[in-house]
């Protein structure tokens, strides 16, 4: 027997909202989880830092944290990493002197490689 009128509607709409209610509730739970993960990693970064222990990236710890396990070049990988949370500057594009290829100009990196040709080309950002 199918509902008529607003009962119909209400029931459709109630349903609704308890779906959106749950998919809510499970991203919450999900962001909960990653606010803890990052508290353990702040303090454990100040731990290390109050116990003048330096930081590298091949620290166990911080490999797994920033998924630099598979990495060719984790100093790269990083870099590449805190260039995309800059969000604010537009990429940069540099020309290779050797082949003319359009090439990424990465922050904090200087000595990019020219992934067409391989020419080793000096930045200053």
């Amino acid at each position: 027997m199918r509902r008529q009128g607003w009962d119909y509607f209400q029931h459709r709409w109630n349903v609704l909202q308890d779906s959106q209610i749950a998919e809510n509730q499970k991203g919450i739970v999900n962001l909960e989880g990653q606010v803890v993960v990052l508290e353990r990693m702040l303090v454990y970064l100040l731990a290390r830092s109050a116990l003048g222990q330096p930081l590298t990236l091949e620290d166990p710890v911080l490999v797994e944290f920033l998924h630099l396990k598979d990495v060719a070049d984790p100093r790269r990988a990083l870099l590449e990493l805190v260039s995309r949370l800059r969000g604010v500057e537009k990429e940069r594009l540099v020309t290779c002197p050797t082949c003319g290829a359009k090439i990424r100009d990465i922050p904090g990196v200087f000595d990019e490689a020219c992934s067409w040709c391989g020419q080793q080309i000096r930045t200053e950002s």
